[in-house]
């Protein structure tokens, strides 16, 4: 079988809460039974997004694929992909995955947030996009647009980040400091903490510790 991308959404399994091992054993023999069926020897990438993604997991995940013929650095977090997962992030004692340099089609940069200045290298600001796959304003919501899109031609992505010196992204925290959760809105300041402290066992610490 020739070389093709497989595309598994896993933000609610590798998510920022981190996955349990057990979890992780039964996913990978799901994947591993179907070795011969599937071509995991064959496999160029498992995409997975929408969450942060703990470089723990990765690496767990990663070692144990690699019993059923999965070549390294399957794993590549985000939609701005990193293709050196997790052995970059591992060498850089990264909590969270970083999620590279971008794809076409997107530019990124990270300012000080009171205007449009940028910030040193490795310093954590205001993530901020712009490019042709940039969408052009929100929905029915001009105060949205107005707040997010700059007359420079980029746009405030409401999240906080950094960019090393060899311009790998990535993600420490968000700028807004409210969850949309089924419509209602939370404050992550006083959700986080609560799971910080309650150590549970597996779970991997915010942004804000």
């Amino acid at each position: 079988m020739s070389r093709w991308v497989v595309y598994l959404y896993m933000a609610y399994y590798m998510g920022s809460l981190g996955v349990s091992e057990p979890a992780i054993y039964i996913f990978v023999d799901i994947f591993g039974r179907s070795n011969n069926r599937i071509g995991t020897h064959s496999w160029a990438y498992i995409a997975s997004g929408g969450e942060a993604n703990v470089v723990k997991t990765y690496d767990i995940v990663s070692q144990l694929l690699s019993h059923y013929g999965v070549p390294a650095h399957v794993i590549v977090p985000g939609s701005i992909f990193n293709t050196k997962c997790p052995t970059y992030d591992k060498e850089r004692n990264l909590g969270f995955t970083s999620v590279s340099a971008c794809m076409p089609g997107i530019k990124v940069r990270i300012t000080e947030g009171s205007n449009s200045e940028t910030v040193p290298v490795g310093v954590v600001g205001n993530l901020e996009i712009s490019g042709p796959v940039v969408f052009k304003s929100h929905f029915n919501n001009v105060t949205a647009t107005e707040e997010s899109f700059l007359s420079d031609g980029w746009t405030k992505t409401g999240d906080k980040g950094s960019i090393d010196e060899i311009g790998y992204f990535t993600l420490q925290g968000c700028a807004k400091e409210v969850l949309v959760i089924n419509g209602v809105k939370y404050n992550p300041r006083k959700i986080e903490p609560a799971l910080d402290e309650s150590k549970i066992p597996g779970l991997t610490p915010s942004f804000n510790r």
